[in-house]
């Protein structure tokens, strides 16, 4: 049996398929499938719903980590591939069928055509479209499409035996999933998705046919142009209920939005609707406050978060800030809030190529390519982790800016007046210390040079860089600055920090995996050790269970 709940709202359409789990609880068993970013919201959920007993009869899983279990159950263990390991492969495939290509000739060497490649290969395969199939349909096309096709071709081959997206893993599920007990006679529930790729819907086909009843939560709506991709999701549905001979069943649950749910409700749907009626319900929802300066803003808001935790017992994790330039509060918001005694929660990622410990990594390789040219040694210097503390660092770049020291020069003790063309404003002590500078930031690198000069694999150039980081201790340099984060109440920033490191030690360990005893130039190891870092992004989870989230529009 197939249960649709479509109404307009989407906490009213969960909580009623939450009121099905609750009052069958003890009869079978539940699984709850929602999107890989829902999953501990979907926990909290389930627990607030059906109590402690929840736990025995119901669990929350993602359509990846269900069908990892499956596979599990059938004894196939499937190794991932990561977005770095995807760009190594895609890259290894462009170069591959090099001879074949007019218009895709240069991707391996641009960033932007790999990614984009990456995404028709995901959509290609996420469509259930084999190489073959693209090949036959793009043979009277155009040459670009061509070869999309071979470039394709060549991905998939490479990518044999690797889960390179959740789909891989989906497919592959699908023979086995009558073999798993889990899905067998269960109660199914899904919802957080506003439709279905074709792998899996494979998916969803061999699960309602499989469980005792499957409910599906999405969102409906009255405009078919905001809501065409639901309106196509339930209409599948119910084609596939239909074919399999099941009885379907369409809800819409009853609205029971509290007043300042229904005021929020309308100020999305009519803000920037000038023909919009007046809101004919009860004010009082929406306050508009008047600040001078940021800071008194984020003082405020602080200030707001504990009085309803304080006054009206409010659960900071029900608290949101939400911010249309986020980047610009989010220092100012966690002083305040550090200030105030309240934990702030920053919901973001970032790419890790602009993190520090990542931008020392990259400015070192591109420093050391450059003959050490005067661009790439600031760029490492300024990243905080060449070897100088923070007075001598601007010291050095201060020097560095006055006398435009490139290239060999940095092999040489300096001897340049300290004050500039003021030759009798010399500081001898101060050009010792810049010197000792010198020597500290140069001598690694230096001796990364030397090494590269017997390189010429991705396995020898892999060893190389790692030699590099662990000779300027890269890692205990990190480890120092998170202990100075935690210090100052900034433990977000250090655990992003801490990611930085593994996700480096991860990038060379694929290197070594995907490219091997395969040639390559030292330019193209450069490249391709930042293209693989910059597909990592860092985020963090809360670091308390209890916290205020703050998040852009």
């Amino acid at each position: 049996m197939l249960v649709l709940i479509n109404g307009s709202h989407e906490k009213d359409n969960i909580d009623r398929l939450y009121s099905y789990v609750s009052g069958g609880l003890t009869e079978g068993r539940h699984l709850i499938i929602v999107p890989e970013t829902d999953s501990h919201r979907a926990e909290r959920a389930m627990l607030e719903a059906c109590g402690n007993r929840g736990a025995a009869y119901a669990s929350v899983t993602t359509l990846t980590r269900l069908s990892e279990r499956v596979l599990a159950s059938a004894g196939i263990k499937i190794p991932h591939a990561d977005k770095s390991a995807r760009i190594m492969l895609m890259h290894k495939a462009v170069r591959a069928v090099q001879p074949l290509l007019e218009y895709h000739a240069k991707a391996a060497r641009r960033t932007d055509m790999l990614a984009g490649l990456i995404d028709v290969a995901d959509e290609l395969k996420s469509s259930g479209i084999t190489p073959e199939e693209f090949l036959t349909a793009t043979s009277g096309l155009s040459q670009r499409l061509k070869e999309m096709a071979v470039i394709y071709s060549a991905y998939c081959g490479l990518c044999q035996g690797l889960a390179v997206q959740s789909g891989d893993l989906i497919k592959l599920a699908v023979p086995y999933a009558a073999q798993h007990s889990g899905i067998s006679g269960a109660n199914v529930y899904l919802y957080g998705f506003d439709g279905f790729t074709a792998i899996e819907y494979t998916l969803l086909e061999q699960i309602m046919a499989l469980s005792s009843r499957t409910v599906i939560a999405i969102k409906g709506g009255e405009d078919e142009a905001l809501f065409m991709s639901q309106i196509k999701t339930k209409g599948r549905l119910v084609r596939m209920a239909e074919a399999m001979g099941q009885e379907c069943r369409i809800e819409a649950p009853p609205e029971n939005a509290s007043d300042k749910a229904k005021v929020t409700a309308y100020l999305a749907k009519a803000l920037f609707d000038y023909a919009s009626k007046p809101f004919a319900g009860a004010g009082g929802a929406v306050t508009i406050y008047g600040c001078k300066t940021i800071s008194d803003e984020c003082d405020l808001i602080a200030a707001s978060c504990r009085r309803l935790v304080l006054e009206e017992g409010a659960r900071l994790r029900d608290i949101a800030v939400v911010s249309a330039g986020a980047d610009e509060y989010q220092h100012h918001m966690m002083k305040a809030f550090f200030r105030y005694g309240v934990p702030l929660y920053v919901a973001r990622k970032e790419s890790l190529i602009s993190n520090p410990p990542a931008v020392s990594v990259v400015s070192a390789m591109k420093a050391v390519r450059d003959s050490f040219g005067m661009d790439s040694m600031l760029a490492y210097i300024k990243s905080g982790f060449a070897g100088a503390h923070k007075d001598g660092q601007e010291r050095l770049e201060n020097y560095l800016n006055t006398w435009h020291i490139a290239g060999s020069k940095w092999a040489e003790r300096w001897t340049m007046s300290t004050a500039g063309y003021d030759l009798s404003g010399n500081d001898e002590a101060l050009l010792n210390e810049i010197n000792e500078l010198r020597e500290r930031v140069f001598s690694p690198l230096a001796a990364f040079k030397a090494q590269l000069s017997k390189c010429g694999t991705g396995r020898e150039f892999s060893s190389a860089l790692l030699g590099f980081i662990k000779d300027i201790e890269l890692e205990r340099s990190i480890e120092e600055r998170i202990a100075g984060f935690k210090r100052e109440g900034r433990e977000q920033e250090g655990a992003e920090y801490s990611a930085v490191y593994a996700a480096v030690e991860n990038v060379l360990a694929q290197l070594e995996e995907v490219f091997g005893e395969e040639e390559l130039s030292y330019d193209e190891f450069v490249r391709l050790t930042e293209l693989a870092l910059s597909q990592y992004e860092v985020g963090s989870i809360p670091m308390s269970l209890d916290s205020v989230e703050l998040t852009d529009f």
